[in-house]
């Protein structure tokens, strides 16, 4: 047996064991990889954005003297740090929620785009304040927004790096499903739920909807759409803030002063977070052969600004690179870099061949970055 197997070995080479020779190639496979060679790549890129905000504004002088008259508390240097002037609320409204809010931003995404509501293929609601558990918000909008086609719809809740996550997700469906056009459609209505006991939440949140269209199509020789995505989770501070504070279980339990149930944000010391924003994008970059300095623009968390330019010192980079607009909308959470992106196009910002990369972070924490090629 040994002496059969060695002949085997030495005619054949030791990839031959228990199958014939390959033998030369026929029509079939000839075929195939020619067929392999001819498919098209495809990529998925950015068609239009959309946004919204409720009507009702609030600058820093309203938060600094509430928390002035209610417990002595200047908060002054705290939205300076965060990079705050105004902010807009929907907290006076009771017909605003995030599903409004996410609609109206869809809305304007699709009138930019050029499409028709029937073009759409799938719809993908992200929120950390949904209106609605059942049925999802995805499908009310998919109701909402007449679009008879699209038939991948789910919400997704990934906190603060939901637009991240949900840019990676559409990507990868769109190309394996074949999925032409798709939509991301966020909601965030934080300022019914914020405690008026805790600055942070209460003063530097906002509220507000984003939208972003996707397509579908052919990459072309510069390799433009979406590139690459990275993510990092470590759940050392799960216990910053939580909402429902007492959890869902609890929300409708009358001996619960309703003050309770209202979400905090505990203090906690996140300087480190700039440390790990750069490993994150560094990492990414390197991936595709790219340093930090050969991105054109940064699109950030939008909560502080402070942490941001850190974390662009330790990049090496211009902080004119940077995109932000926390200062003029406050912090919408899960729609911000939609914010900051769309004020990135309507103002000019981004032209052909720029490359983004867009990195957040979200409660617990986990931490996610993009890349995204112009």
């Amino acid at each position: 047996m040994i002496e059969m197997l060695d002949l085997r070995l030495g005619r054949f080479g030791a990839c031959a064991i228990g199958r014939p020779a390959a033998g030369p190639p026929t029509d079939r496979r000839i075929k195939e990889k020619m067929t392999m060679l001819q498919t098209p790549q495809l990529t998925v890129k950015i068609v239009s954005t959309g946004m919204y905000h409720p009507q009702e504004r609030f600058d820093n002088a309203y938060f600094i003297d509430y928390f002035m008259k209610r417990d002595n508390n200047d908060i002054t240097r705290l939205l300076e740090h965060l990079g705050k002037e105004t902010r807009y609320l929907s907290r006076n409204n009771p017909d605003e929620n995030s599903l409004t809010m996410a609609q109206y931003a869809a809305e304007q995404a699709l009138e930019r785009s050029g499409l028709q509501p029937s073009d759409l293929q799938m719809i993908m609601f992200i929120s950390d304040t949904p209106e609605y558990t059942y049925p999802t918000n995805a499908v009310l909008l998919h109701e909402r927004l007449k679009t008879p086609n699209a038939h991948l719809v789910y919400d997704m809740n990934a906190n603060c790096i939901g637009a991240i996550s949900a840019l990676d997700q559409a990507s990868i469906m769109m190309k394996a499903k074949n999925i032409k056009y798709a939509l991301i459609a966020g909601g965030v209505s934080v300022s019914k739920a914020a405690s008026d006991k805790e600055p942070i939440m209460f003063s530097a949140f906002a509220d507000g909807g984003g939208a972003i269209i996707l397509e579908l199509t052919e990459a072309d020789d510069e390799q433009t759409g979406f590139v690459d995505a990275d993510f990092y989770t470590e759940s050392i501070i799960t216990d910053t803030a939580m909402y429902p504070n007492v959890g869902h279980s609890r929300m409708l339990d009358a001996s619960i002063p309703e003050s309770e149930k209202r979400v905090w944000h505990k203090e906690v010391d996140v300087s480190f977070f700039s440390a790990k924003w750069q490993g994150l994008i560094t990492g990414l970059l390197a991936k595709h052969g790219l340093e930090p300095g050969d991105v054109d623009h940064f699109i950030f968390s939008q909560l502080s600004l402070a942490e941001n330019l850190k974390t662009l010192n330790l990049l090496g980079v211009d902080p004119g690179k940077q995109i932000y607009v926390g200062d003029k909308y406050g912090y919408t959470g899960v729609t911000g870099p939609i914010f900051a992106l769309n004020e990135a196009f309507q103002t000019g910002r981004i032209k052909p061949g720029d490359k983004l990369v867009i990195c957040s972070v979200g409660l617990g924490y986990v931490m996610g970055a993009c890349l995204y090629r112009f």
